[in-house]
């Protein structure tokens, strides 16, 4: 490969790889961007490995939007709420499409927390049994959007519904 092939091969790989990192040409890099991280949930236990305990910790300690899955069916019986989320934790997707996922708050949690500043969307889940204060199921200041979820039997003490 003659000189000038070189160097043509060494323009347009630069450009390539600067158009692909999201550079002007010649701009420095800037600042890291979080991308998304993705938990599965593996098994229907309050807690511990592969629970939707552990996949919403991760998430709350993971920066930028996250993704739950599951890759199980069945009822996740609560021994305690499950953690909040804050806006330290980034946007989240608890997405259970394609499972038969039921989270049972036994009457005495309130299963979900989404605290202001945070985006959250949930698919496909049935959560039952909660009580809270505010809010029997869920308590949302956040952005929240649910699509094929069902809320039953839950109970507020003092204002929300189900």
């Amino acid at each position: 490969m003659g000189n000038r092939n070189r160097r043509t091969c060494l323009l347009l790989c630069t450009a390539a790889a600067t158009a692909l990192a999201g550079l002007a040409p010649g701009a420095a890099p800037g600042p890291r961007v979080a991308y998304a991280a993705s938990f599965n949930v593996s098994n229907l236990a309050d807690s511990g490995p592969g629970s939707l305990r552990q996949a919403m910790l991760n998430a709350q300690a993971s920066a930028g939007a996250d993704t739950i899955t599951f890759s199980v069916s069945g009822t996740i019986t609560l021994a305690s709420p499950l953690p909040p989320i804050t806006a330290a934790g980034g946007d989240l997707i608890i997405d259970a499409r394609f499972q038969e996922v039921f989270i049972d708050g036994v009457d005495a949690h309130q299963p979900f927390v989404f605290n202001a500043g945070v985006s959250v969307q949930i698919f496909n889940l049935t959560i039952e049994r909660g009580l809270g204060a505010n809010g029997g199921a869920i308590r949302s200041s956040a952005n929240l959007a649910l699509a094929d979820v069902t809320v039953r039997d839950s109970f507020a003490t003092i204002s929300g519904g189900g």
